[in-house]
């Protein structure tokens, strides 16, 4: 008897929730199975698995002799460590294993092995350096916040300076001092995270939209409690220490000198030391944004360069649909019957649709296959029929139809294509790649070669080569070129492949009338998905351009935050030496030198930043090796564009109270009482 534990959702859906699903008959790929489990909420494991049947059951159903050879590596396991025991200490337990097998089993075992490692690595290990490398752009603009916040409330605390040395002489004590400063602060705290906090939302919901797939069950993007409690206690807390700045007026021993100084910026806090914690907070901006902008900017030229990878599939005008069925129990023969004549009858109704060029199918097609290959397989020749000779590394392959690699735009540079007589009983024959060609018989022709997948004479037949086509690359982001053998649908009949249709208009107009025909000859199998072939391969590199898209959004942010900052600070030194740009005027220095000098000590604290940042990026750097596609990680390109383009905001952002300054009416500036900030800059 065949048994079944079901999910925690399939039970609620499909029995109610009741005990008595327990003991019930379940239908699964035409096959009964008795329920005898229901696994506890939330475990969907692997990915959104919702039934879990014996492995054992699954091969009793398969008659094909591939499922029972030694040398077939089809399944991960799972399995947990004993109490005390180590990684490397169980890694050295199956390394003993595989070693055990290689001398029992030489033919299958030689070369294999077992290598381990965490079920969280194995899940998102692929993903940690993208997710560390975001969180350090979100710690550096949590840094670059609190230094504008920072920056303003120290120039703040300065104009506060004689208003808290007057209470004091009046009589206020540090209770009401402290109360008073914290009640502002607090409440610009509030105010900005109840606006950081409608960003986030927004933000997560614009997230989802760039994703064009379905995310698995450990990777959905929420706000977390947890990072928002963190995020509020850093920028509450940043907001109140430098809140309480203006204290330092409260505390001096003589307010007398204090008051007598008015409004006079000296006056403030701090004497040098406000004017200088001020440009040492912009230049530590601008070194961080210019990291944060090196960083982004080469994910992003990674990313076009992933794009603009040829692959040598034409995407245009193409659908892909992914049809596929399920027959337990059956010979190579019966499999013919139930799945490659009905595809080809598939085929046919698709071929004879208003306004479709033509149609090819394959068990495996570019972009839809992950960018990571599996394990080395062996390819022998005649001239290399012994294990030691064969062929060893990564190779892709799919039965497919006649018109597959019309259909996807792939020459045909030799040779000729599959036909339909190309069947079960026939001599097996293959299409290979030029670089299968060039690899599998170097210096010799291909065509009328003879090759085995395997070495096992029982069920590895030789094939001979029929065709070759040109390269493609199955993923744009493949680092090792892989060789390519195709064999015919009819030869290997497989219970799934993938409908490739190109139209003659836009290919979404085209979906509807592609079902119809694929549910209509046998609704028996299932129609997986439906999408462009465009699509499809925008989805197959949607994580890189996600990273890149938030790190780009970071850097941006941080530039803003920085252009603020910088604005702000070169607006109050302005205001601070009204009375000195009004004199300077006054005695016949021009609005241009007034307009210079302000615009200089401005670009001089952007050019310092800029020094320091490209330093901590050149320094970095070599971090971002592993996440880059076909770009270095000192990019000539990156490293001086970044700069220049913070350069120029920089600018912009003094240029206006530059402009002021240089428009400052002396008589006016003569009477105020602001007298030249004692940490100012002098022509």
């Amino acid at each position: 008897m065949r048994q079944v534990v079901v999910g925690h959702a399939l039970w609620q859906q499909a029995f109610g929730g009741t005990r008595e699903a327990i003991g019930r008959t379940i239908q699964l790929r035409g096959e009964s199975f008795t329920v005898i489990g229901v696994m506890p909420p939330g475990f969907e494991y692997p990915d959104r698995a919702e039934v879990w049947v014996p492995l054992m059951a699954r091969y009793a159903s398969y008659q094909d002799e591939w499922w029972k050879r030694r040398d077939t590596y089809v399944h991960k396991v799972a399995a947990r460590l004993a109490p005390g025991a180590t990684l490397s200490q169980a890694q050295a337990d199956v390394d003993a294993i595989a070693a055990t097998l290689a001398s029992e089993y030489p033919e299958t075992n030689r070369t294999s092995r077992l290598r381990l490692h965490s079920l969280r690595d194995g899940e998102v290990g692929p993903l940690k350096p993208y997710v560390l490398l975001v969180g350090g752009a979100v710690a550096l603009l949590l840094v670059l916040g609190c230094a504008n916040v920072a920056g303003l409330l120290v120039a703040r605390a300065a104009a506060q300076g004689r208003e808290i040395a007057l209470r004091a002489a009046l009589g206020a004590g540090l209770t009401h001092v402290v109360r008073r400063l914290l009640a502002e602060s607090l409440v610009y705290a509030v105010l900005g995270a109840a606006f950081g906090l409608a960003l986030a939302v927004a933000a997560v919901h614009a997230l989802t939209v760039l994703v064009p797939v379905e995310l698995p069950v450990w990777m959905q993007f929420g706000i977390d409690w947890r990072v928002l409690a963190f995020t509020s206690l850093v920028s509450a807390g940043t907001a109140v220490a430098f809140s309480l700045a203006p204290l330092a007026q409260f505390l001096r021993p003589d307010l007398n000198d204090v008051l007598k100084r008015g409004g006079r910026a000296g006056g403030g806090t701090g004497g040098h030391t406000a004017p200088r914690l001020r440009r040492l907070l912009i230049v530590g901006e601008v070194a961080l944004s210019v990291a944060l902008l090196i960083g982004a900017g080469l994910m992003l030229r990674s990313f076009a360069r992933l794009m603009a990878v040829d692959t040598g599939v034409r995407t245009d005008r193409l659908l892909v649909a992914s049809v596929g069925r399920y027959l337990p129990n059956i010979t190579r023969e019966e499999m013919l019957v139930g799945y490659a004549d009905e595809f080809r009858r598939m085929r046919d109704a698709l071929a004879a649709l208003p306004g479709v060029d033509s149609v090819g199918s394959g068990s495996e097609v570019p972009y839809l296959n992950q960018a990571e290959l599996g394990p080395p397989i062996d390819l022998y020749t005649r001239r290399r029929a012994r294990r030691e000779q064969a062929y060893r590394g990564q190779a892709r392959g799919a039965d497919v139809m006649p018109g597959y690699f019309a259909t996807l735009g792939i020459p045909l540079l030799q040779g000729r294509d599959f036909t339909e007589a190309d069947t079960l009983g026939r001599q097996p024959v293959v299409i290979i790649s030029r670089r299968a060609a060039e690899v599998l018989f170097p210096g010799e022709p291909a065509l009328g070669q003879e090759l085995r997948w395997g070495n096992n004479t029982d069920y590895d037949p030789w094939m001979t080569v029929v065709g070759i086509v040109d390269n493609t690359i199955w993923h744009p982001a493949e680092r090792q070129a892989a060789v390519e053998v195709y064999w015919s649908y009819r030869q290997y009949p497989g219970p799934t492949t993938h409908f490739l249709i190109r139209t003659q208009q836009d290919p979404t107009a085209a979906t509807a009338a592609v079902r119809r025909p694929l549910q209509s000859i046998n609704p028996e199998f299932s129609i997986r998905a439906i999408d462009t072939m465009d699509r499809v391969a925008s989805a197959s590199v949607w994580q890189r351009r996600l990273w890149g898209v938030l790190l780009g959004t970071f850097a941006g942010l941080a530039v803003l935050l920085t252009a603020a900052g910088l604005f702000g600070v070169m607006s109050y030194l302005v205001a601070q030496r009204t009375r000195e740009m009004g004199i300077r005027l006054a005695i016949g220095a021009g609005r241009a030198s007034v307009l210079r000098l302000v615009l200089g000590q401005g670009l001089r604290l952007t050019s310092i930043g800029i020094a320091l940042g490209l330093a901590a990026a050149a320094a970095g750097s070599g971090w971002l090796r592993s996440l880059l596609f076909e770009v270095s990680t000192l990019d000539l390109a990156t490293f001086i564009g970044a700069p220049l383009l913070l350069f120029g905001i920089a600018a912009a952002a003094c240029l206006l109270p530059a402009w002021r300054a240089s428009r400052v009416d002396p008589l006016i500036a003569l009477r105020t009482d602001a007298w030249p900030a004692s940490g100012g800059v002098s022509g």
